[in-house]
């Protein structure tokens, strides 16, 4: 293995960010409630297939035929799913007993590439021809990767014109690989970050400090948040420049944005928790340069309460199509929360959306090519798929056959009498088991089952139950969040609704 170069920094640049500070952040980061959050995105697709806490989602058209293809990785598998039009999407490749973090054309020969892991490898598979998917392994490295290789891809991080591949590895290794001819790499750098940081997961990149050389950002497990920066334009060359603190655990999550507050500085925001009671807060904070090689939080949320074992991930990303990124986050057997600038670095929080199931993570990628990033939410549950409610925007068409299990929005929502609750269930060609034998369950916000309204087999087709906000014992429940849950074979689905008195 060809190893360029490998260094930690003699001269550490190291800020802490007064825990003062800070708890003033959070404190402003509470000041949205719940009952202020403006709606404004709906529901535009259901994918059967989800994934759990580790996974990764990407998109891109893999075949270049203008239909773009959403990536699932999880549970050993990754999973390639077709936009066919109408916010549809059909199953179209998959590779067993891989993992995925990475889509794209690396080494720039017209043919797209997709970077996985198994147990014992890393590898690209890369399309036979423009018009295919990448089913052909065409480099393999046996370096064992399967102890858990971070979701992290980025292009060009030195600037020599060839694209390489950054990830984390195992909590404290880094890895960047580099493209250097026609399926062809070799890993230029290697780092380890076993003291005095605690274990790594996420990256993320960009020129934050505006100094015209690239830097990437990690956190770890006991809040430090630190910077390398290529110190040499063209020359894999990178050290630690910078390190920091946040007042929390987990700090797992990165994410790197667009200048959301439009002050001529981009930021990078972190993520983690810390104990609180019987649960957790997660804390998300904000990150902005000062000059070069230092960066101060200024802005940070610590609003959003998880379980005692929830973890929370976190993306940016333009969901509205102002050319403004959004920061979204989101929180195991919780839900998915939405945060806009309102001004200088001051963020609200304007729309959510909730989930009994565990997280798996969150992508912006405009599936469906109308000009508008769709949200995509990936949990053990499945995959939900929202977007900005605008006039122009692709509405899903049920008049269409339906490849996968349908569980619509109840109507009307919020409700105070009555609510009718419309599914769809596929034909046999679906090939899902048992799909016809199906139960639809009312749960309160605790889990405890309120009432059933459907526990038996259906015929295939569009079907409605209709719930009047009474128990099993007929007698009425308060007003409050309900969760109704559709199972029929393999398939699984809850949404949220409100009962108002």
């Amino acid at each position: 293995m060809n190893v360029i170069s490998s260094q930690n920094p003699g001269d550490l640049r190291q800020t802490v960010v007064p825990p003062l500070v800070l708890l003033v952040f959070l404190f402003l980061g509470t000041a949205t409630g719940l009952g202020d959050v403006r709606q404004g995105f709906v529901q535009v697709a259901y994918i059967g297939q989800g994934i759990a806490t580790g996974g990764h989602l990407a998109g891109y058209d893999t075949d270049h035929d203008g239909l773009e293809e959403l990536l699932l990785c999880g549970h050993g598998t990754v999973w390639l799913y077709e936009h066919v039009g109408s916010n549809q999407y059909v199953l179209v490749h998959r590779l067993p007993q891989r993992g995925s973090w990475a889509a794209g054309d690396i080494d720039i020969d017209g043919l797209s590439d997709i970077v996985v892991q198994s147990h014992d490898s890393l590898e690209v598979f890369e399309s036979p021809a423009p018009d295919s998917y990448p089913t052909h392994c065409v480099w393999r490295c046996e370096e064992p990767f399967g102890g858990g290789a971070a979701p992290t891809w980025i292009t060009d991080l030195d600037q020599d014109g060839r694209r390489e591949m950054l990830f984390t590895k195992s909590g404290k290794f880094i890895y960047i690989f580099e493209n250097i001819a026609n399926n062809k790499y070799t890993r230029v750098w290697r780092d380890s970050l076993w003291t005095p940081y605690g274990s790594i997961w996420e990256t993320c990149n960009g020129d934050f400090d505006l100094d015209e050389k690239i830097e990437f950002v990690t956190s770890d497990s006991d809040g430090n948040v630190i910077v390398f920066e290529n110190t040499a334009v063209g020359v894999d060359s990178f050290a630690i420049t910078w390190t920091g603190s946040v007042p929390a655990f987990n700090v797992y999550n990165d994410a790197a944005a667009n200048d959301m507050d439009r002050d001529g500085k981009p930021e990078f925001v972190v993520g983690g928790d810390h104990n609180f009671g019987g649960a957790r807060k997660c804390v998300f904070t904000v990150f902005e340069t000062t000059g070069y090689d230092t960066y101060e939080a200024v802005w940070a949320d610590s609003s959003i309460i998880s379980g005692f074992l929830d973890f929370p991930s976190l993306t940016c990303g333009d969901v509205d199509a102002d050319s403004i990124d959004e920061m979204i986050f989101a929180a195991d057997e919780l839900g998915v929360f939405l945060y806009k600038c309102t001004g200088s670095d001051t963020y609200e929080r304007i729309w959510e959306w909730y989930t009994p199931f565990d997280m798996g993570c969150l992508l912006v990628y405009d599936l469906n090519r109308n000009g508008y990033g769709e949200l995509i939410v990936s949990t053990e549950g499945g995959t939900w798929i929202f977007e900005k409610e605008l006039p122009g925007i692709e509405e899903a068409n049920d008049q269409l056959p339906m490849a996968n299990v349908q569980l619509m929005q109840n109507v009307p929502n919020p409700f105070t009498h009555n609510t009718t609750i419309a599914y769809h269930l596929p034909d046999a060609g679906c090939q899902m088991r048992d799909a016809r034998y199906t139960t639809l369950r009312v749960y309160d916000v605790s889990g405890r089952l309120v009432k059933t309204l459907v526990d038996e087999s259906k015929q295939p087709g569009t079907h409605a139950a209709m719930w009047d906000g009474r128990g099993e014992g007929g007698e009425e429940v308060p007003s409050g969040v309900y969760f109704y849950r559709l199972q029929a074979g393999d398939y699984a689905g809850t949404r949220r609704m409100v009962l108002l008195r």
